[in-house]
């Protein structure tokens, strides 16, 4: 696979010239004392106010200066790319794990040797977690927070948490009557972007879908299989769902969240980001993982993993693990997922945060999931899927047409990306 296929193209490099100085012009002083390691990171306010608190800690005890910069994560991703090949990046990124088997490939990011995280340290891990910072067999990072989905819903309009999927759908429906006359009485029962493979996903391992085959043991990318009883069967219990009036036309994560601040909604999907506007709206809110489908199995949400990345160039190897290891320790990774609600990959952090239920619910949830694949070909997957799922669930379109179609896109985004 050509590296330039995975980076960006050549002339992303004129990018980079302008970023950089406009970076520098900004942010930097000749007055300031020059950094002893950096790290990037595109979280949310809260969480980097907590990751600043425990690096102003490291830098206290170690009588150091390593700093902090918060990137939007919408720009962390190319800002990286462009900047860590010409050794200007940071020594440290944060980021989720599906942008592990790009930058491995692209010699972006640096395995851990085993010295450097060894199998006893790795064993204190949640397993999803490490499986997620694993590509081609080398652990390119040390996870901190892990997030699903799981169906949050209105403890005022929900009494008793329902068994099955069937079950939360027929109570939706009940309560359901999105076409009142009046605005103020217009209910929905359950609501989430059906339209996107990431929230539909858990239905879709449920049923017995998988993305690719393997061949001995591991991955084939030539084995599509998409195209399946599985996935068609999906496919038309999601259109149930749009023909049942659960789901609008244009059902978007804004809209639906919406809906569930206004207290007009009983169920939806979502993740541990939603909790601090939750708690912000003052809703009576509970979390479930989603439960078992008509076939008697689980959805199986994809495990989203955020982790610290190894700049490949860095300059402070040795410092770099060690900060990786101290935001890692369980006190500091508290202070993480307190900030976020996300769910902490250290077994031990999960011991000091018994009295935070919503983390123990979406970890539940996540026990029940699958990582979400890390490696460079899932990027050809996502849009002739989601594009499935729009024709089929929201158009009423025939799976048997659609799925054929959508597995040829992926085909030739495939040979795109390995030409």
């Amino acid at each position: 696979m050509k590296k330039n296929k995975i980076i960006l193209p050549l002339f992303c490099v004129l990018i980079l010239t302008v970023i950089l100085l406009l970076s520098l012009s900004a942010c930097s002083s000749r007055q300031e004392p020059k950094p002893d390691a950096v790290i990037w990171v595109g979280f949310s306010d809260q969480e980097v106010e907590a990751l600043k608190g425990i690096i102003k800690k490291f830098n206290e005890e170690n009588n150091l200066n390593v700093q902090v910069i918060k990137v939007p994560f919408e720009e962390l991703k190319v800002k990286y790319q462009i900047a860590a090949p010409a050794g200007l990046g940071p020594d440290i990124i944060i980021g989720p794990q599906d942008w592990i088997g790009a930058f491995g490939v692209a010699q972006l990011i640096a395995p851990l040797t085993e010295e450097e995280f060894p199998k006893e340290e790795r064993e204190k891990y949640n397993p999803a977690g490490i499986q997620g910072m694993t590509y081609d067999g080398q652990l390119y990072g040390v996870p901190i927070v892990l997030e699903t989905i799981a169906v949050i819903y209105n403890k005022d309009l929900v009494q008793k948490e329902p068994e099955t999927m069937d079950e939360l759908l027929a109570m939706a429906k009940e309560y359901n009557n999105p076409s009142a006359k009046d605005p103020s009485q217009r209910n929905y029962g359950f609501f989430y972007d059906i339209g996107n493979l990431y929230y539909s996903w858990g239905f879709f391992s449920g049923f017995g879908t998988q993305i690719f085959g393997e061949t001995d043991g591991k991955m084939d990318l030539s084995k599509i299989m998409l195209d399946s009883p599985q996935t068609r069967d999906t496919l038309k219990y999601l259109r149930k769902m749009k023909d049942d009036g659960l789901i609008p036309d244009g059902a978007t994560t804004d809209m639906m969240s919406g809906f569930f601040y206004d207290k007009k909604l009983m169920f939806c999907l979502n993740g541990p980001w939603m909790v601090v506007e939750l708690k912000k709206n003052n809703v009576n809110f509970g979390i479930m993982s989603l439960p078992p489908l008509p076939n008697g199995e689980r959805p199986k949400p994809f495990v989203g993993i955020q982790g610290c990345l190894l700049n490949k160039k860095t300059q402070h190897r040795k410092l770099a693990v060690q900060l990786m290891h101290y935001i890692n320790k369980p006190e500091n990774q508290k202070d993480m997922c307190l900030a976020s609600g996300r769910i902490p990959s250290n077994m031990g952090t999960l011991e000091l945060i018994q009295d935070q239920p919503e983390i123990l619910k979406f970890a539940e949830a996540a026990a029940y999931g699958t990582p979400m694949p890390n490696h460079p070909v899932m990027s050809a997957v996502w849009d002739p899927m989601n594009q499935a799922l729009q024709l089929v669930v929201i158009h009423g379109k025939n799976p048997e047409e659609v799925l054929p179609l959508s597995v040829d896109r992926i085909k030739q985004n495939i040979n795109i990306m390995m030409e």
